[in-house]
């Protein structure tokens, strides 16, 4: 239930095709290992499979721990799920390449429907730019999640050190409209971290 579902960059952030790259790699790496338990989970893993864009991921360490249950594949959605099939002209094959989706063009689902399984979704915005401020694309992010997106039980923000100390940075996340708000940390250890003794 914390799991991040969508991950929000700039369309034009000149590392955005291999910070794609990587997260597609890891996910393969070990993404679909942890066998499903929420009710209706596999239904809603075959719905979200089915959407355009999806990429189901084959898993270099697949299968359930105890070897019984099975299990559920990633499922990634680069572009927002804006992908268009595209002949090659040298061999003749079918690739597919990625469109410069609109905001308002992604399936409403992979903004609007917990998955309860193993989703994200790489979401360019296009009224964003790599030109802005750390600040000011974050401010704009954090609008676009809390307009588009369902759901306020956690939220990621990646940054460096030094954004990360900016007092302005640290208004935007005080008046973040989410349960708990991870820094470089993710959600599940943002909430247990919070609960420990030290």
């Amino acid at each position: 239930c914390a799991a991040p579902q969508v991950v929000l960059v700039a369309h034009d952030w000149e590392h955005r095709a291999y910070f794609a790259q990587r997260v597609q790699y890891w996910l393969q790496q070990y993404g679909g290992q942890s066998a499903p338990f929420y009710p209706g989970s596999k239904d809603t893993h075959d719905h979200f499979a089915q959407l355009p864009g999806a990429q189901v991921l084959s898993c270099v360490n697949a299968g359930a721990p105890d070897g019984k249950r099975p299990e559920q594949p990633p499922i990634w959605f680069p572009n927002g799920g804006g992908l268009r099939n595209q002949q090659s002209k040298n061999k003749g094959t079918t690739t597919e390449q990625p469109l410069d989706n609109k905001d308002h063009d992604i399936p409403t689902d992979l903004l609007t429907r917990e998955a309860f399984c193993p989703v994200l979704a790489e979401i360019p915005l296009t009224h964003c730019s790599q030109k802005d401020d750390p600040v000011t694309f974050l401010q704009k992010a954090v609008e676009y999640a809390e307009t588009n997106t369902f759901g306020s039980l956690s939220a990621v923000l990646l940054m460096d050190d030094a954004t990360a100390q900016l007092p302005e940075v640290n208004e935007i996340v005080a008046r973040m409209k989410y349960g708990v708000v991870g820094i470089n940390m993710i959600p599940a250890f943002a909430y247990s971290v919070s609960t420990l003794v030290w």
